[in-house]
């Protein structure tokens, strides 16, 4: 996962008005609410290249996916179609794939795991298409300079405590620490 990515997609979802931040009540608790569409340019930006893939029965391939036009935020998870192409053997086209959020707090990062894929044509008689595609890992802890209006500047950082997915958007909740930068 790109953090870079991530942090301009959450910057970008914000000025644009898509994500919603509220603190909660304890000072340096926050919560990130990310709506579809913001989820999408997140998603899109972070789709891994192409792939070597064993398929069972076929042999290695080059697997590509491209990202969904639209994502659903759907019973815990997020849904979408996203097409694939299948380089080695022809085969391209659409599978509707469902991926759910797990904190794995010992690695230090939150996961999007692919739990189901149901393809499409050809694509279909590809065996459990969901355990071929990687994880989507988003980092627990983020860290950037922030300018303050008066110097020394300071180091932020933000640690993921939570994901879920709500109706309308997939809600991140995190701490937030701000110390000064050495050496100002």
């Amino acid at each position: 996962m790109n953090k870079k990515v991530l942090l301009r997609a959450c910057a970008l979802a914000s000025v644009l008005g898509l994500v919603a931040v509220g603190l909660a009540a304890a000072p340096g608790l926050g919560e990130l609410r990310l709506d579809g569409a913001a989820l999408q340019a997140v998603v899109a930006g972070n789709l891994p290249g192409p792939m070597q893939v064993t398929i069972p029965a076929m042999g290695q391939a080059e697997l590509r996916l491209i990202a969904p036009r639209t994502l659903r935020l759907v019973r815990g998870g997020i849904e979408g179609r996203f097409g694939v192409r299948v380089d080695a053997f022809g085969l391209e086209g659409s599978v509707d794939l469902r991926y759910e959020p797990k904190v794995l707090r010992e690695q230090g990062i939150i996961r999007l795991e692919a739990v189901r894929a149901q393809a499409e044509g050809m694509l279909s008689m590809l065996p459990d298409l969901a355990s071929l595609l990687p994880p989507v890992d988003l980092p627990r802890v983020l860290e950037w300079p922030a300018p303050t209006p008066e110097a020394p500047r300071v180091r932020m950082r933000l640690y993921l405590q939570e994901v879920r997915i709500a109706d309308e958007a997939m809600v991140i909740r995190f701490s937030l620490l701000a110390r000064p930068l050495e050496g100002r």
